[in-house]
C-alpha cells in the first residue's frame, strides 16, 4: 500500500461531470464554472422524480455529569453518571443555503438548558426534587426544556434520548 487509508483522495472527474449533468438535467439549473459548491434545495431534486421532500434529522449530543439516586436502583445509593443527552431535530434546510441548523448553535442551546443540572445531585434540583430522576423522567423533562427554548425557524425537536451507559438509552418524543 502506497498511502495510508484516508490520507489521499483521487476524484474521478468523469463521474463528477456525469453527476453534475444529471443534477442539471433534473433541476433545470446550471452552475457557473467558478462555483465550488452549488446548493440546490431538496424540492428541486425531489419534485422532478415524483417524490416529496420528507426533511432531515440533525442529531446533537452533549454530556451531563451529575449524580442521582433512584429507590429501585442500588437500594437508593447515590451514584455518579456521565449521561449522554442526544437531541434529534427535524426540519428542512433554509432556502438557498442548504443548512438545516448549525450544530454548534443547537449544542449551545442544549447545554444552556441543562446547565442547572451539571455536577449536581439531581434529586435536589427541580423537577427531580419531586419526581425520581430515572432516565425516563430525565428524557421527558429535558425534552420539554429544550423544546421550550428552541426558537430556530423551521426546526422541531423530534426526540430526546438519555443514554445512561454506552449500550442503553431511553427516548422521549411527543405524539405527532
Amino acid at each position: 500500500m502506497q498511502r495510508a487509508p484516508g490520507s489521499y483522495f483521487l476524484y474521478n472527474s468523469g463521474a463528477a461531470y456525469m453527476l453534475g449533468s444529471l443534477v442539471q438535467r433534473v433541476t433545470g439549473r446550471a452552475g457557473r464554472e467558478d462555483d465550488t459548491l452549488i446548493v440546490i434545495d431538496d424540492d428541486a431534486l425531489a419534485a422532478p422524480l415524483g417524490r416529496e421532500t420528507t426533511g432531515y434529522e440533525l442529531g446533537v449530543d452533549v454530556f451531563l455529569n451529575a449524580r442521582h439516586h433512584v429507590s429501585n436502583d442500588r437500594n437508593g445509593e447515590t451514584h455518579p453518571h456521565s449521561w449522554r443527552i442526544q437531541a434529534r431535530l427535524t426540519g428542512n434546510p433554509e432556502q438557498g443555503n442548504g443548512i438545516l441548523a448549525g450544530s454548534a448553535e443547537v449544542r449551545e442551546l442544549i447545554e444552556k438548558c441543562l446547565a442547572p443540572y451539571y455536577d449536581k445531585l439531581l434529586n435536589q434540583v427541580e423537577p427531580f426534587d419531586a419526581v425520581s430522576p430515572t432516565s425516563e423522567n430525565m428524557a421527558a423533562a429535558f425534552y420539554h426544556l429544550v423544546d421550550e427554548a428552541l426558537t430556530m425557524p423551521g426546526l422541531k425537536l423530534d426526540a430526546l434520548c438519555v443514554w445512561d451507559s454506552p449500550t442503553s438509552y431511553v427516548t422521549y418524543r411527543e405524539a405527532a
